[in-house]
């Protein structure tokens, strides 16, 4: 199956609403579901609506604490940590970086 969408978007103008199909793959001309909706607002399927944002309960955020935190996450970033402990302006920080893309871009 796949969803052909038919209005919402038109050459230089973006809208959030669309219309559309769910068809077949192998018929792209067999028409199975009527889609309709808003990319910021709902979802339709036949007329029927699954998803509307006013009515869903928004998501929990959680928030681990620094010791339950993924060796990825940005805190133990070692770049982060030494600009916290550093008596650096934010101006030099900046420098810094230009100074390091620049070098990066230069040796390419």
């Amino acid at each position: 199956r796949r969803c052909v969408q038919e209005t919402g978007y038109q050459r230089r103008v973006h809208g959030d609403n669309f219309e559309g199909y769910i068809t077949k793959i192998s018929d792209p001309n067999q028409k199975l579901c009527r889609v309709t909706g808003s990319w910021v607002g709902f979802l339709e399927f036949n007329g029927v609506r699954y998803w509307d944002l006013d009515k869903i309960e928004p998501a929990k955020i959680f928030v681990p604490s620094d010791e339950d935190a993924l060796p990825s996450d940005c805190r133990h970033r070692e770049d982060s940590i030494s600009v916290s402990y550093t008596h650096l302006t934010l101006p030099t920080i900046y420098s810094v970086q230009i100074s390091v893309v620049a070098v990066s871009l230069k040796n390419k």
